[in-house]
């Protein structure tokens, strides 16, 4: 088990490991490690910035701005549409022929 270190690691996941005696004795045993689970915890290096996504999905400021995104997004989609639609329409120029 490597400790979490300055330099990420290659697999992309942090491994942090607790002594038994630190496990038995913590109230908090039952919830951290239901059954017979080891005593490590695996977390991801990018996990700090979901965490930070998750907090900020729940501002008011984010759903006004998802709500706003999705009108144009929407807006988007039918404009491109549209002008595939108008480029099928346009016939295409007729190849020169070299004589």
């Amino acid at each position: 088990m490597r400790a979490a270190k300055a330099k990420p690691p290659l697999d992309g996941i942090n491994k942090y490991g607790a002594r038994k005696s630190d496990c038995d004795n913590c109230p908090l045993r039952d919830q951290c490690r239901p059954g017979n689970a080891a005593r490590k915890v695996l977390r991801s290096i990018l996990e700090g910035s979901r965490d930070l996504a998750r907090d900020l999905s729940l501002t008011d400021a984010y759903v006004t701005s998802r709500s706003e995104r999705k009108k144009v997004e929407m807006l988007l989609a039918a404009t491109a549409q549209n002008l595939r639609k108008l480029a099928k329409l346009i016939p295409p120029p007729e190849l020169a022929m070299a004589p």
